[in-house]
């Protein structure tokens, strides 16, 4: 094989890996967003009653 492909095949896959890395990155942090509002949202909805009882069930434990 020549060389010089495989250096083009190796630096074309470099790029490839780079760019899904850096996507990888964006997305995870995405996905903190997201837990984190989801967490916020689950929170305005539940109701007083709900929010006792889970503060009542952890001074048991």
């Amino acid at each position: 094989m020549d060389v010089e492909l495989i250096m083009n095949k190796y630096d074309d896959l470099l790029a490839a890996s780079q760019k899904l890395s850096k996507q990888n990155k964006e997305l995870v942090k995405s996905i903190a967003v997201l837990k984190l509002e989801n967490c916020r949202i689950a929170n305005e909805f539940q109701s007083p009653n709900a929010v006792s009882e889970k503060v009542s069930a952890e001074k048991i434990d």
